[in-house]
């Protein structure tokens, strides 16, 4: 595991969720994450809109992925795709989210339930 130095005047940050941490403290406040290297906050930018021009798109992702054999599931928006994480995961299930803009914001709300 790499150690990242605290550089001086910038907050520590938790490696998993990026809310500051408390000096010294074993987990994250936030996230309940464990805190095993010591890192600093980078200043961080809002997540800038990206334009769409139509060659790739979440849904047509999903389906090449399907034509492999692997699993894959498109769903349209932040309040279905947390209907759908609350009917099918588990506890001890790994969920990713990944994307552009603000979709953080799909597992925030499906970790406050």
């Amino acid at each position: 595991m790499t150690r990242i130095k605290k550089e001086k005047g910038l907050p520590m940050a938790c490696p998993n969720c990026g809310q500051p941490t408390i000096e010294g403290a074993k987990f994250c406040a936030s996230c309940g994450s464990p805190l095993t290297q010591t890192t600093a906050a980078a200043p961080q930018a809002p997540a800038a809109p990206e334009s769409d021009d139509g060659t790739i798109s979440a849904a047509m992702l999903a389906d090449r992925i399907a034509k492999t054999g692997k699993s894959a599931r498109y769903v349209g928006d932040f309040n279905a795709i947390r209907s759908y994480l609350e009917k099918n995961c588990k506890a001890g299930d790994l969920l990713l989210t990944v994307g552009a803009g603000d979709v953080f914001k799909i597992g925030e709300a499906f970790l406050e339930n």
